[in-house]
């Protein structure tokens, strides 16, 4: 780094640490500690990872009386993030309600009606060991995701908004119970696309039969959430808008292709259990 660039950076940062009074020689090393976190952006440190990386550094450049000004002002900022993304009781509830009601429907109604369709009986039943195969990659697709949606909550949120966390958890129970192939394909490895385009190329993708069975579950899916819809279009934020995929090549790829990761069993999903968590 050159002095100009070092001029620079020290210009800025005591304007940002006005509050810390900083010396010329902290200012200095604080600058030097920044141009090399620099070199490491592509492995992002979320923003309670940065404070508490900094608070660790810092020790070895500020004053006692100083590291406690920081630590004040991180605390103060760790509180209006978490205030700023904590879903108020009624959105959540309102959110928490339409899950419970979906996982409900496709686990009582939709995928019962499906499984026992004899025209989707065939089609499971088709490739019978490359679709298995398929289900099994899906599987750990939903233990990583699962785990990846825990470990980004405490990454970002630690142990609040335990109400963000739960609604989460209850989207990966959907995917359990109700498979989303264009969620999943997104993910695949070369050798586990070339088996689902194997199986995908010996469907029946005319099917008027098939486009019946999609056509209700579609039509039972959207009478379900149209009492939140509701609520959705008089409360934007946090909502989710249900749509579906324009492309209609595509839109049947994901219809047929998600029949056969569908498990008999939910993937192991306790329905029994009130909590997303256990």
């Amino acid at each position: 780094m050159s002095n100009e660039e070092l001029e620079d950076r020290i210009f800025y940062l005591k304007d940002r640490y006005n509050f810390l009074e900083l010396s010329r020689e902290q200012s200095e090393r604080i600058a030097r500690f920044e141009a090399e976190q620099e070199k490491f952006t592509q492995h992002y440190f979320s923003e309670h990872e940065t404070w508490d990386y900094e608070m660790l550094v810092f020790r070895d450049i500020l004053s006692t009386e100083q590291l406690e000004v920081y630590g004040n002002v991180i605390k103060e900022r760790k509180g209006l993030i978490e205030k700023s993304v904590a879903k108020s009781d009624e959105s959540y509830q309102a959110e928490k309600k339409n899950l419970e009601k979906l996982i409900r429907l496709y686990s009582t109604s939709i995928v019962p009606f499906i499984l026992s369709d004899h025209i989707v009986q065939h089609i499971r039943n088709k490739e019978p060991e490359k679709a298995a195969f398929l289900r099994s990659v899906y599987r750990k697709f939903l233990v990583k995701r699962q785990y990846e949606t825990i470990v980004d909550h405490l990454r970002y949120h630690r142990n609040s908004n335990r109400n963000e966390l739960e609604i989460s958890l209850l989207k990966e129970r959907v995917l359990h119970i109700y498979p989303s192939w264009s969620i999943f394909s997104d993910l695949l490895d070369p050798a586990t696309s070339a088996v689902a385009e194997f199986i995908y190329e010996r469907l029946p993708t005319d099917s008027s039969r098939l486009q019946q069975v999609f056509m209700n579950t579609e039509k039972e899916i959207f009478e379900a959430n149209k009492e939140y819809q509701e609520y959705v279009k008089q409360n934007i934020e946090g909502g989710l808008i249900f749509t579906f995929e324009p492309n209609k090549a595509r839109e049947q790829k994901n219809r047929l292709m998600s029949l056969l990761l569908i498990d008999e069993n939910f993937y192991d999903v306790d329905l029994r259990s009130t909590s997303p968590f256990y």
